[in-house]
């Protein structure tokens, strides 16, 4: 189970939610991308599609820290691979907003 301060920043996360709706889709991680996230309008779903490289995951996952609006990530079969994996690991400890993630057909390793 969950400790004590891990329900508190949970309960945090979801208190600074934006209640958004719909999905927004990245097929590549350009500004225009960024800024949807920037701006918390990446909607509730944000799937991504296509082969991702590393440095544009790193873009992306960054911008997510901060985002408050996104609750699930689509990004089946975008090659994240397992350095992809280690940096949606890192998103995921910062913004605790994220509930679900799809990784199926990302070629991780256990």
């Amino acid at each position: 189970g969950l400790d004590a301060e891990a329900v508190k920043k949970i309960a945090d996360a979801q208190a600074l939610t934006v209640q958004a709706t719909g999905r927004s889709k990245i097929s590549k991680v350009n500004d225009a991308a960024l800024q949807r996230v920037t701006d918390h309008t990446s909607g509730k779903c944000l799937s991504l599609s296509g082969i991702i490289p590393t440095t544009q995951l790193q873009q992306l996952f960054s911008a997510l820290e901060q985002n408050r609006s996104t609750q699930r990530i689509d990004s089946e079969g975008i090659g994240l691979a397992d350095a992809g994996c280690q940096l949606a690991a890192s998103l995921f400890r910062t913004n605790k907003r994220i509930c679900e993630v799809d990784l199926q057909m990302n070629q991780i390793t256990e």
